[in-house]
């Protein structure tokens, strides 16, 4: 991947990662509310934001660890296996927690470190 190419993907899951934080929320507070119904509505859009921005991840891993990024992937993986066991369930209480106290998290975990690239594109 062209060093221009990494730092665009990496800006824009950096301004991205907000929206899908917002977007995790309302998710949240609706399964928390026992408004499944919306939750699940929104949930495809969610895993698929999530799907691309652990693709971004993954693959600059490298230029990741250069500012001091810890990218976990198997944890990620199990994180990601366990919340599609919990909608196949239909555990919502768990789909909550596991958006709320682990996935946003992570993506705040993220925009820490992406802060600190300054995004200046060499």
């Amino acid at each position: 991947m062209g060093q221009n190419i990494v730092y665009e993907a990496l800006e824009t899951l950096y301004d991205y990662s907000f929206r899908l934080i917002d977007g995790i929320n309302a998710a949240v507070e609706d399964f928390r509310e026992q408004r499944e119904d919306k939750g699940l509505e929104i949930l495809p859009q969610i895993i698929e934001g999530l799907q691309w921005a652990i693709e971004v991840v993954f693959r600059t891993k490298y230029v990741l660890q250069e500012y001091e990024i810890e990218i976990e992937e198997e944890e990620i993986k199990d994180l990601l296996n366990e919340l599609l066991d919990a909608v196949e369930n239909q555990d919502y209480v768990l789909i909550s927690d596991l958006l709320e106290y682990e996935i946003i998290e992570l993506l705040k975990e993220w925009q820490k470190g992406l802060q600190k690239m300054n995004f200046q594109v060499n």
